[in-house]
């Protein structure tokens, strides 16, 4: 397997800043969307216990703080829950001029004191006094020292007055082995942190301080003074840094927000047309539309860092006129400060975008009207990062292993091995088969058959989803909506191609997995992970089309009994049927019993050879059979683990997840199970009225099945058996369930065994139909709770509270 990694540290990311007070909220947002800080520190922040409430809603991580009692005082120190763990509160003075906490950070345990020292000499040197015996093991201590520790901290020609707490405060630093790192890294720069407007005049001072114990030197990274419009006080940011942890460099994605830009459209246009002029000197178009989408990738990947390196090119400038300014205010008495400000004010457009570059890189689920651009998407995008993160994980022989390379190779083998061929039954699969009685007529499998036309093509990227993740050649749906006219024909074309020479391109049938933990079971155990792929645009839209025709036919084909996207069923469909059906069992006294049936991993397990036998049973014709073959036969994936894509390997069995056809064929192939228990004349079903039977309830693979006595369970059991040889899908006992109604279980299933009520597809369901119903509506009540309380402390408008609410 070839590696290409990066070198990437883990990162806790701090921002200290003198606020001026933070009885308003939008200043406090101001704070929190300036930067992606994991540990926030603020002085002077004049909160109350109503402020504190406000500001819950806003940060919802750990917030400890420190008010005391006067109207210029408080400190508070704001951590985020998804980083740091066992937080301790270690001291607070009654003033709210100092807070000392401890927290754990990769095994280590790290202290973080925050001060805020008074104006008064004499005060401030009695809490650098205090503050000694508190620089204690891995120490970071930050604030408003309201000191200059030397002449190279002050404006040129100010007078550098005399100040007993400077020299108490270096002897402590002395002792206590502490560094002012920004000095350390600096020694003799001039730069400040404060600067307030004093009757028209800029006075100019740095006075916020990161002092570090001094074996820490070596882990705090990127010391820097990032001004701000909502302080005098600069934001004093640093990260600090831990063990190395490899990282691969990801895939290359198109950027959504060029795509409406002039300059970028004219030229993609351009690239295009010029590539259609020159198609007849490919004779395969295949080889030609690989070609044509790597150039189209180049040429975005240029024009991104052309423009990058334009915008911070201006930046620069911006801040060079910006020092420039600086310099003179501290030179010329009788300064005019406007143009300082004009330039100020600039800046701030520069963290707009790079906010709006956080959110595509976030696929942030809501982008609202009134949304501002905050740290939210920042911090988005970095937790998604450490979610997918895997340091260890257990291999095959039940070895937990560390090293990078093993890890990538153990999650590669893993997926190849579930995606192998399987071992299928040829008798059990004509058994199942020779239980499907009916069939599309003609017409239906002519349409099936049919050319693909150009407005098909052209439907079908209508109906893409956008901002989503894309597949391994990085194009977006988006392209393809906004070039739709334009590109319709040369798919239509490719595709046309591919069909007459029963090949595909690469890429359009390689997939990309990425694998999530599900938060239950072992992290070690690659089982509890949930694999999501992502195929190409171009792959999607012809698999939409053959979607569409299908969709067309199934309602003849499968039975009311499964409602998974058959045009016109509903899932509640399902659940009410059961209900019903549960609800008469008990009412009625009929007496039966209730399974609930988990398939392991079923959509994984689909064998492609039944697949396409099922749907040859069913009447579909020799084209679209052939269409999809051309698709799954040679369909491979790679999974994208810590930044890296492993070698690819090839889907011997399953319907891909993330295909539009792939929900169809997974129908399609659990349907003979259906039909193969109905006809089984042993298995004893319990009756509804107008003279109806209820025996099986399908949604996808979520299978109930209800029956009258244990003997029926027993050939249940059978039949699924029976199924599994001949489809490869498999029973995962420990998560199928029984539900005795008025009878006594003397059965011996392996299957969990239940009393009262059980949840299929969310609901809870049972013999006790009012607590099954409240524990449901408790569930759902809940979910929204959570999710009006991540919205409630965000600056939304009436809009964007409406869209909350309807979702």
């Amino acid at each position: 397997m070839r590696i290409y990694f990066l070198l990437f540290f883990g990162m806790v990311n701090f921002m200290s800043i003198n606020a001026n007070g933070l009885r308003t909220m939008e200043k406090f947002e101001s704070i929190v969307k300036m930067k992606n800080c994991d540990i926030l520190c603020i002085q002077e922040t004049h909160w109350d216990n109503a402020c504190i409430l406000e500001v819950k809603k806003i940060w919802r991580d750990f917030i400890f703080v420190n008010n005391g009692r006067g109207n210029s005082s408080g400190v508070a120190i704001l951590l985020r829950k998804d980083v740091v763990d066992n937080v301790t509160h270690i001291y607070n003075d009654n003033n709210g001029r100092i807070l000392v906490l401890e927290f754990e950070y990769m095994g280590m345990v790290f202290r973080i004191i925050n001060i805020y020292a008074p104006n008064d000499e004499i005060e401030r040197k009695d809490l650098f006094l205090d503050l000694g015996k508190w620089c204690e093991g891995k120490c970071i201590v930050v604030g408003d020292f309201n000191v200059k520790m030397d002449r190279l901290d002050m404006t040129r020609g100010a007078i550098f007055r005399s100040d007993t707490s400077r020299g108490v405060l270096k002897k402590m630093m002395f002792e206590k082995e502490v560094i002012d790192m920004w000095r350390e890294e600096n020694v003799d720069k001039r730069e400040f942190s404060r600067r307030q407007v004093v009757l028209g005049e800029l006075k100019q001072s740095r006075i916020d301080l990161v002092l570090v114990k001094e074996d820490l030197r070596d882990f705090l990274k990127d010391i820097k003074y990032v001004f701000t419009t909502f302080s005098d006080h600069a934001a004093l940011t640093f990260s600090v840094g831990l063990d190395k942890e490899r990282i691969g460099g990801g895939i290359w994605c198109m950027n959504a927000g060029y795509l409406r830009e002039e300059e970028y459209e004219k030229q993609l246009k351009s690239l295009i047309e010029y590539e259609m002029e020159e198609k007849h000197k490919e004779n395969d178009k295949c080889k030609w539309w690989e070609n044509v989408k790597e150039k189209i990738k180049v040429f975005s990947i240029r024009y991104a860092r052309k423009k990058r390196f334009r915008m911070k090119r201006e930046e620069n400038v911006l801040r060079a006129k910006l020092n420039e300014e600086m310099r003179k205010c501290d030179n010329e008495p009788n300064y005019n400060i406007e143009k300082f400000l004009e330039l100020k004010a600039k800046l701030s457009k520069y963290e707009i975008d790079k906010c709006k570059g956080a959110i595509l890189r976030s696929k942030a689920k809501y982008v609202l009207e009134g949304e501002k651009c905050t740290s939210f998407f920042l911090r988005l995008e970095k937790h998604k990062q450490r979610k997918t993160y895997i340091r260890e994980i257990e291999n095959v022989k039940g070895e937990v292993v560390n090293d990078y390379v093993e890890i990538l190779e153990t999650v590669q083998n893993f997926y190849k091995d579930l995606f192998k061929k399987g071992d299928v039954d040829e008798g059990c699969m004509r058994e199942i088969l020779d239980s499907v009685d009916v069939k599309i007529d003609v017409a239906d499998k002519q349409m099936c058959d049919g050319n693909i036309t150009v407005n098909e093509v052209k439907d079908a990227i209508k109906e893409l989803q956008v901002n989503k993740s894309p597949g391994v050649d990085g194009i977006i749906a988006e392209f393809y909506k906004i070039y739709g006219s334009l590109l319709a024909p040369i798919l239509l074309e490719v595709y046309q191609y591919m069909e007459e020479n029963n090949r595909v391109s690469e890429s359009m049938v390689t997939g990309l997995i990425t694998i999530l933990y599900k938060n239950k079971g072992s992290k070690l155990k690659l089982e509890n992970y949930r694999p999501i792929s992502v195929l190409n645009s171009d792959y999607k839209i012809l698999a939409k089309i053959l979607a569409n025709r299908m969709k067309k036919v199934l309602n003849d084909i499968i039975a009311p009994t499964q409602n998974y996207s058959v045009p016109g069923r509903d899932i509640a469909d399902t659940i009410n049927t059961i209900r019903d059906v549960i609800n008469k069992m008990n009412r009625d006294k009929i007496g039966g019993i209730v399974l609930n049936v988990d398939l392991n991993k079923a959509f994984d397990r689909v064998e492609h050879d039944f697949m396409f036998r099922v749907m040859e049973k069913y009447g579909f014709g020799n084209r679209i059979i052939g269409w999809i073959k051309l698709l799954y036969k040679k369909a491979t994936s790679r999974v994208k683990c810590n930044g890296v894509l492993t070698d690819s390997f090839i889907i011997e069995r399953s319907v891909r997840q993330g295909c539009p056809i792939s929900a169809l064929l997974f129908v399609l192939s659990v349907e003979p199970l259906a039909a193969f228990l109905k006809k089984d004349k042993s298995i004893n079903c319990v009756q509804i009225p107008q003279g109806g039977f209820s025996l099986i309830h399908q949604y996808a693979d979520d299978t109930t099945i209800t029956v009258r006595d244990e003997e029926s369970v027993k050939r249940v059991i059978d039949c699924f058996k029976v199924y599994g040889k001949a489809s490869g899908a498999k029973v995962n006992m420990d998560k199928s369930i029984v539900m005795y109604i008025g009878k006594t279980n003397e059965g011996n299933f392996n299957f969990k065994d239940v009393k009262d009520y059980f949840k299929v597809l969310g609901v809870f369901l049972g013999v006790k139909d009012k607590e099954a119903r409240d524990l449901t509506w408790s569930g759902v009540i809940n979910k929204v709770r959570k999710v009006v309380n991540m919205w409630r402390g965000r600056s939304l408008r009436l809009k964007g509270k409406v869209i909350v609410i309807n979702s």
